[in-house]
């Protein structure tokens, strides 16, 4: 919860006045029964590698 806050935080002071937010277990691991959610780890790892 507290990480969720302090994005929350970060978003607001970057301009961002709404969020949808899910829960990481469920919706973002490879492994979840949902085929969508390791579509959208995927998707997560593609974008966060353009960061680094």
């Amino acid at each position: 919860m507290k990480n969720s806050v302090l994005k929350l935080e970060a978003a607001r002071a970057a301009g961002y006045d709404k969020a949808i937010t899910f829960e990481f277990s469920h919706f973002m691991s490879p492994q979840s029964s949902y085929l969508q959610a390791g579509h959208l780890y995927n998707r997560y790892r593609e974008y966060i590698n353009t960061l680094l």
